[in-house]
């Protein structure tokens, strides 16, 4: 899959919890993004690249300083949700009903997959479930609480 390119509704499940961080200057993302800390404590968008943490799922869009979505401004707190279960599309990887209680690792803001597929494997979270909803195949997946290690 690719980055998203507008906002995406996701389906969640769970209380979850609300955190708030600075996005990183020109970090542009969506509401259902996947987002990551970097090596700074910014959000930046999740990818399969070394030295990300998982932050959780974009709440809203970024804005520019007009307050149109676009483009982040500088020192900008956004805010994410995470310690909930996310409904996320199969994009990469090998999905079965074996990947149940397996780590869904960052591979873009969009989507995640399996360890055997990323470079990486920077986790986002524990896969709970495998369901279809609306004709769509996807997991359910315990978003992350801001570690590598594991949860």
């Amino acid at each position: 899959m690719a980055n998203l390119t507008a906002d995406k509704q996701r389906f969640r499940r769970g209380p979850g919890r609300d955190g708030k961080a600075v996005a990183a200057t020109g970090t542009i993302f969506f509401r259902g993004s996947i987002l990551a800390y970097n090596s700074t404590g910014l959000l930046v968008l999740a990818s399969d690249t070394a030295g990300l943490r998982i932050a959780g799922i974009a709440k809203t869009g970024s804005v520019n300083a007009a307050g149109l979505p676009g483009a982040s401004v500088a020192g900008a707190v956004y805010e994410f949700e995470f310690d909930h279960e996310e409904f996320v599309l199969e994009v990469s990887g090998t999905w079965t009903g074996g990947a149940v209680g397996l780590d869904a690792v960052m591979i873009d803001d969009s989507g995640v997959t399996t360890s055997t597929v990323a470079t990486n494997d920077i986790r986002v979270g524990r896969i709970m479930e495998r369901e279809t909803i609306n004709g769509s195949a996807g997991q359910w997946i315990r978003i992350g609480v801001f570690s590598t290690a594991a949860f």
